[in-house]
């Protein structure tokens, strides 16, 4: 018992000085002192630790890679390979070789064995982008993976046992497309172990401050040049702005302001009705 207390012991205070070292370095879309933010930050630390896929749900822009990111880094697996995927950029007629991989003369131009991003994963995470946009027939394959842990490559004998976390977002609600048929419902449900929901921008605007800040100073620092004054326009689209396009289109718009193109390209719209303002 007084060794399992002392060991405990260690694994806390381990715990704390990583995460005292890693706030330095925290993803920067999860910052912020609002309720949902703060409600996402706790469930993630929540499940870290854990062995289950989680599914991560969200607008684009909202910052789903960094939330894959940091279930990554918070769990025993961040020494491992983090393998990010665009599910919506694999390549036409590759995507099953770039997924799973491929042996020496598995197919004519397979000049060498090719490792996929699913095997380069092992002992570490998969973060599968878009998951929605994989096709219907990489799919199939995709749940044997899941569901077996295990990958086969194109052109091997045997398949090769594998031990990965999968995470994978999507920008769409995946129930509706199960029920729509555009995408596997066994798939849908072998994912949806653990659920997690990234609020848009306009759920957390007392973030927006704080993050559009970060992202000036980011800027600035990246032309080598001061952050400017902010003029009242700018102030009026932080605070007015639904922010469509979420974290992505709040760090372009700190990038404009940074060179100061944001207010002088902003035409003068007072007292123009709505056709006016619409054709401005």
């Amino acid at each position: 018992l007084n060794r399992a207390l002392e060991k405990r012991g260690l694994v806390l205070e381990n715990r704390r000085l990583a995460s005292i070292a890693s706030e330095g370095g925290q993803e920067l879309p999860l910052a912020g002192s609002s309720r949902a933010i703060t409600a996402l930050r706790a469930t993630i630390a929540q499940i870290a630790d854990a062995r289950m896929d989680v599914l991560i749900e969200g607008e684009t822009g909202t910052g789903k890679e960094a939330v894959a990111r940091a279930l990554h880094n918070g769990g025993p697996r961040r020494l491992a390979p983090f393998v990010a995927v665009n599910c919506g950029a694999l390549p036409d007629g590759l995507i099953e070789s770039e997924l799973f991989g491929h042996e020496l003369g598995a197919f004519a131009g397979a000049l060498r064995r090719r490792v996929g991003h699913v095997e380069r994963a092992h002992n570490g995470s998969l973060f599968l982008d878009e998951v929605e946009s994989m096709p219907l027939g990489v799919q199939v394959k995709m749940l044997r993976v899941l569901e077996e842990r295990e990958v086969h490559p194109i052109g091997a004998n045997e398949p090769r046992a594998l031990d990965l976390r999968v995470l994978a977002s999507s920008k769409v609600d995946l129930g509706e497309a199960a029920r729509a048929g555009t995408f596997r419902e066994d798939l849908y449900y072998r994912l949806n172990v653990v659920r997690l929901r990234v609020p848009p921008l306009r759920e957390r605007r007392e973030d927006i401050p704080l993050l559009f800040a970060h992202f000036l100073r980011r800027a600035a620092d990246r032309h080598g040049i001061e952050p400017p004054a902010l003029g009242d326009g700018v102030r009026r689209t932080l605070l007015e702005a639904d922010w469509p396009g979420n974290i992505r289109e709040l760090a372009h718009f700190a990038g404009r302001v940074a060179l100061s193109l944001e207010e002088a390209g902003r035409p003068a719209t007072a007292g123009l009705g709505l056709a006016g303002r619409l054709e401005r």
